[in-house]
């Protein structure tokens, strides 16, 4: 796909098949009066990508069925004015069955119909999370009472449409208790009933409780020897907010109550996921909520956004109203399942970055050599400014200037043995690994020397823009001024100068679309329209980072670098000259520049 405005443009029409050339153009654009702090040319780039999508099976998958059993599934108590034989009283509870989220019990149906069809394999083990003050499997104890208790455990089929089964003769015989404060039925005194005969199961919403038991219950089967788990498959299914008692956060001095709640479930579920890395072993978390309307709820998608991001997944889902599916519709977690056997891998975000323009506060200044020194202070750090590496062998430039000098910088290599020919894609070496510790401080082991902190801007791009390779910083803004540090460093600004109204070195824009020319299943889309850079010679990095939406661990970075040439008055040239790997011509689409003369 490719697009000329002006047939004097000499561009390799092989650009877009193979993305592999140099110097395939050579054209004159446009340049601002300013120089060099806003010499921008005036350009339309484009780079499209296809999604993968690879239809896998699961060796061993072991699903957790989390399941809210709040009260507001059978329905609610209102507080008004009730009217009773003509007489009206005001401020009483009688009960509204007609609140009801989920009075028939569809949802334990639906898990159980998941059970016996699409989820049905002889590799498959299932945990049953029921929550709602406390959380875990349901019995009943010798008095006949229904307890929750979490057995950290994984049963099979028979057992857990047993446990479905369970909860669902539980929530229709505490709903009849509820009947006999129905305003349909009996006069609504509260106080002139006897306390309830045993404590209920369904109360409250203790999101707390329940993530609590799915850490200590994927923990436990992880640690067992020989465990041949591939993954595991979460389902958090809700009605409501978080609000039980007995959490921490219901006290009415805590002003944010879910970011008290978020912060609880927190402690367990991130050491959760650095274990199922550590361990390779993939935990998705579905979060999935459902309501009486069927419509959104943004007081539950703020708990559920926190589980969606956790676990790896896109975005809460919302399933509508369980009362209001027919026995004939797609079963919803057969459809989630469906689309989560695909790998499906889908770009975060595509970002340009000047690899050799440096902006310090409100001047953008030369980087020759991309090694994180301007020029004008290589000298005093004992530097080259035409050789990356020149301070200490094998070790960015960078890297000596953050750990101090060069004298320090050498001690520290002195403490290892490393590959001084060994330099990624991104240009991070085995040296530099070693000396920043990120092989032992990366959140995931392939993720080293590539995005060791896991924050979406590449180490490299880190060391040479001032930012932290082993500290997740990309959403941190550290000059306060309303942007952070991947939107600075994407804009070509300064992330330690508040800048957030000067002009950005670089206008770009990237997107998901559903719809892409050629692609089956969508793809991203890239739009670059202006590029600034200081006097010379600059080089331009896109990077891009595609994740699998179902499998922790699986990505995929593709690293795209440009050339073009700034020259002060009375024009800026732009050269094209892209460099990558093999890239198959039906996932990446590239559209070439078009320039003003």
């Amino acid at each position: 796909m490719m697009i000329f405005k002006k047939p004097a443009f000499l561009i390799c029409a092989v650009l877009a098949l193979v993305l592999s050339f140099q110097n395939c153009s050579d054209v004159k654009v446009e340049l601002a009066s300013e120089v060099p702090i806003k010499p921008f040319a005036s350009v339309n780039m484009s780079a499209e990508g296809c999604v993968n999508s690879v239809q896998m099976a699961p060796e061993k998958t072991k699903f957790v069925f989390i399941i809210d059993l709040s009260r507001s599934n059978m329905g609610a108590f209102y507080k008004g004015d009730y009217n009773f034989n003509g007489t009206v009283y005001p401020n009483y509870n009688y009960w509204r069955a007609s609140d009801a989220t989920d009075a028939a019990g569809a949802r334990f149906d639906a898990l159980a119909n998941f059970v016996s069809t699409c989820g049905n394999s002889t590799n498959a083990d299932y945990s049953v999370i029921a929550f709602s003050n406390g959380a875990g499997e349901i019995s009943k104890n010798s008095n006949g009472v229904h307890t929750l208790t979490c057995q950290n455990r994984f049963i099979n089929s028979t057992q857990v449409n047993a446990q479905l089964s369970m909860m669902k003769a539980a929530q229709l015989q505490e709903a009849a208790y509820y009947t006999k404060f129905d305003q349909a039925n009996n006069f609504p005194f509260l106080s002139q009933h006897t306390t309830e005969v045993a404590p209920f199961l369904f109360k409250e919403t203790n999101y707390v409780a329940a993530t609590d038991c799915l850490a200590s219950t994927i923990e436990a089967d992880m640690a067992v020897a020989n465990n041949e788990t591939s993954n595991y498959q979460v389902f958090f299914l809700s009605d409501g907010e978080a609000q039980a008692k007995a959490s921490g956060c219901e006290e009415t001095t805590i002003v944010d109550k879910a970011k008290c709640y978020i912060e609880k479930m927190d402690e367990k579920l991130s050491y959760l996921l650095k274990l199922s890395s550590a361990k390779s072993k993939p935990i998705r978390v579905h979060a999935l909520y459902y309501t009486k309307s069927g419509t959104q709820n943004l007081g539950i998608e703020t708990f559920m956004n926190y589980l969606a991001a956790v676990g790896q997944t896109t975005s809460p889902i919302n399933l509508g109203s369980f009362q209001a599916s027919s026995p004939n519709a797609e079963n919803p977690f057969c459809k989630l399942l469906a689309v989560d056997k695909s790998i499906v891998y889908r770009t975060n975000k595509i970002y340009p970055v000047n690899l050799t323009s440096i902006k310090v506060g409100t001047v953008l200044k030369r980087d020759s050599d991309a090694d994180g020194i301007t020029d004008d202070e290589e000298t005093s750090f004992g530097a080259s400014e035409s050789d990356a590496r020149s301070m200490v062998p094998g070790v960015l430039d960078g890297i000596c200037k953050m750990i101090g000098n060069k004298q320090l910088c050498m001690d520290e290599r002195n403490k290892i043995t490393c590959d001084v020919n060994k330099i990624n894609k991104f240009g991070i070496s085995d040296c530099d690994v070693k000396i920043l510790k990120l092989n032992t401080l990366a959140l995931r082991p392939e993720l080293v020397g590539i995005d060791s902190d896991n924050d979406g801007i590449p180490d490299y791009i880190e060391i040479l823009k001032g930012t932290s390779p082993i500290n997740m910083d990309s959403y941190l803004d550290m000059d306060n001024d309303g942007l952070n540090n991947l939107q600075e460093i994407n804009a070509g600004l300064d992330p330690f100068t508040p800048d957030a109204n000067a002009d950005k070195v670089i206008y770009s824009e990237s997107l998901f679309k559903d719809v892409i020319n050629q692609c089956t299943s969508g793809g991203w889309h890239l739009d670059l329209t202006s590029l600034g850079g200081v006097e010379g010679q600059n080089k331009l990095m896109l990077f891009f980072r595609t994740e699998s939406k179902n499998t922790v661990g699986v990505f995929e970075y593709r690293v795209y670098k440009t050339s073009y040439e700034v020259i002060s008055e009375p024009k800026v040239s732009f050269s094209v000259s892209l460099q990558s790997g093999d890239v198959s011509p039906d996932q990446f689409q590239l559209v070439l520049p078009e320039v003003s003369q």
